[in-house]
């Protein structure tokens, strides 16, 4: 936490902002992001030219609109650095942004000599605790996510290990929410919870949540594939009776046509050598 309080006392109160989209940053996430609009683009260029190549990335609302305006934008984010750029031919830039700090905006402009989103921030200092509460709280998300990893197949298992090696609580939480695949709106309210036992009875909660949609889903797509086996399991018989019937039918038809001709014999007789080959 002291580490954490020497780096923001460092960074800048004023920093270019990114918005992202179907995402939400998170301290200590490394994220690989394509930047194709204007202002975002401007906007990595502009911390590209400062030291340290600090920017603010913060979510959009409504992924679909390509010209937010302030209000459509999430007022907290994550201070970021650009740890690499690569600029593509169609002018985008490919970047890869290492999450450091919570920021909360005081107030987000556009500065129209550059065309960029700018923010005024406050940096979120985050008070040590690890209390028994704290404790028990981390072990319940670790068993929790655990079981999230196994059902919904989304995150590795051996990555719910290495987790819990883990003994900084809100590194934990982070992490553990970062790996999360829920709603934008659900991330970003974690973001938002400043104090870790908020922060980690949030993520429970979700986490539980997410786990009992998983096990409705699951049981659906059960009954429904068990239905569609049924159905074709009776398809399949269905066809193979048609089958047995067509094949009987055939049979009868042809033993029909054998007890018309030994009639036509009986009743009009042949040669002793001529029925005997008709009959065989």
């Amino acid at each position: 936490m002291e580490d954490l309080k020497r780096m923001t006392l460092s960074l800048p109160s004023i920093v270019p902002v990114v918005a992202i989209r179907d995402v939400v940053m998170f301290p200590g996430m490394s994220l690989p992001l394509s930047v194709d609009r204007e202002k975002s683009i401007a906007a990595v260029e502009q911390a590209l030219n400062t030291p340290g190549h600090y920017i603010l990335a913060v979510s959009q609302k409504d992924a679909e609109n390509d010209e937010p305006k302030a209000d459509d934008l999430y007022h907290f984010g994550v201070i970021c650095q650009i740890t690499q750029n690569l600029r593509l031919p169609t002018g985008s830039l490919k970047v890869f942004l290492q999450g450091l700090a919570r920021a909360r905006v005081h107030k987000l402009d556009v500065n129209p000599q550059v065309n960029s989103w700018f923010a005024q921030v406050e940096y979120i200092e985050e008070e040590e605790d690890n209390s028994p509460v704290v404790q028990a709280l981390m072990r319940q998300v670790l068993d929790e996510f655990d079981k999230y990893a196994r059902i919904s197949h989304r995150v590795a298992v051996e990555g719910v290990s290495f987790l819990r090696q883990i003994g900084d609580p809100s590194k934990l939480a982070d992490t553990v929410a970062s790996n999360m695949m829920v709603k934008t709106a659900q991330r970003q309210e974690i973001l938002e919870a400043v104090h870790i036992t908020d922060r980690l009875e949030k993520i429970l909660k979700l986490i539980t949540s997410e786990i009992q949609i998983m096990d409705i889903e699951n049981k659906i797509h059960n009954k429904v594939r068990a239905q569609i086996d049924k159905n074709q399991k009776e398809y399949y018989l269905n066809e193979q009776m048609k089958a047995i019937q067509k094949e009987l039918s055939q049979k009868d038809d042809f033993q029909k046509e054998l007890d018309d001709m030994r009639a036509k014999i009986k009743k009009n007789g042949l040669p002793p050598h001529a029925a005997q080959e008709a009959r065989s």
